[in-house]
């Protein structure tokens, strides 16, 4: 019974797939009926050739979605250097949260504001991207840490 069922859908997904085909390969022709009339209702005086559009606004840079202290000038348009984000599992307290981060001689620099499980620290990564991820992978190892990840600062305008 069960092998009748599965010849059954195999030959409806078949059938569905052959259906698909034939309407890709289908002509559009278009409608030859003419245009509708042309409104005879008044118009908006044209503007003079000589006018000058306005300029367009100057585009608004984006504001730094991050707490101050977690990018600079300096590192606009890449990642901001010696800081992570950790997120901690929602059971962890503030205690053993800062043990976690003592772990790698981590600072807090703030917790991030749209999540309460989540804290932007500082950590002696000298600048040095390899240095950085060897702090990430020693902090994933932490059994109250979540996420580790660095962090991309928004471009200047």
């Amino acid at each position: 019974m069960s092998s009748r069922r599965g010849r059954l859908r195999c030959l409806v997904a078949a059938g569905t797939l052959v259906v698909a085909a034939r309407l890709d390969a289908q002509t559009v022709i278009r409608d030859s009926t003419p245009p509708p009339r042309a409104d005879s209702a008044a118009k908006p005086a044209k503007l003079d050739s000589a006018a000058k559009p306005a300029p367009a606004p100057a585009p608004v840079p984006a504001p730094n979605p991050y707490p101050k202290g977690v990018c600079s000038d300096e590192s606009a348009g890449g990642q901001a250097p010696d800081v992570l984000l950790v997120t901690f599992k929602s059971r962890s307290g503030q205690a053993e949260r800062e043990a976690a981060i003592k772990v790698v001689k981590g600072t807090l620099i703030a917790p991030d504001p749209s999540d309460d499980r989540s804290w932007f620290i500082r950590v002696p990564g000298e600048g040095n991207e390899f240095v950085l991820r060897g702090i990430a992978d020693r902090l994933i190892r932490v059994p109250i840490v979540n996420e580790v990840g660095p962090i991309p600062c928004p471009a200047r305008p």
